[in-house]
């Protein structure tokens, strides 16, 4: 298992540091991103992802800066091409039946399950 920190920043901005993202890869091909924050997408670029080859999305809790880039994701999977692939993004149970889980194409179609 390897673990690349894509970004340890907080909520205010800082140029330094990107917003909360680790890239997780097991066994050296099969990869899982935890959390989405402020500027995921290039940073998984630079550690050697295509948009064709970003993971499965984890989030850890409902904070802003940890999802904030969940629809830039979305987004640029579809300005490369992926129109129909699937993305995935699971999330805990939050407070208010928020969703848990959500499988989404970049054409709109999106199967979500609410939390309990």
């Amino acid at each position: 298992m390897r673990a690349i920190l894509l970004g340890t920043g907080a909520p205010p901005p800082n140029p330094k540091r990107r917003g909360p993202s680790t890239l997780v890869t097991l066994g050296g091909s099969t990869h899982f991103l935890v959390d989405a924050g402020s500027g995921v997408g290039v940073q998984m670029v630079q550690a050697g992802l295509r948009p064709y080859d970003w993971p499965a999305v984890f989030i850890t809790h409902h904070h802003s800066d940890h999802t904030i880039d969940l629809g830039h994701l979305l987004i640029t999977r579809w300005i490369v091409g992926q129109n129909s692939a699937r993305s995935r993004s699971t999330a805990p149970p939050a407070r208010g039946g928020r969703w848990t889980s959500c499988s989404t194409t970049c054409t709109g179609t999106s199967r979500c399950a609410a939390g309990t």
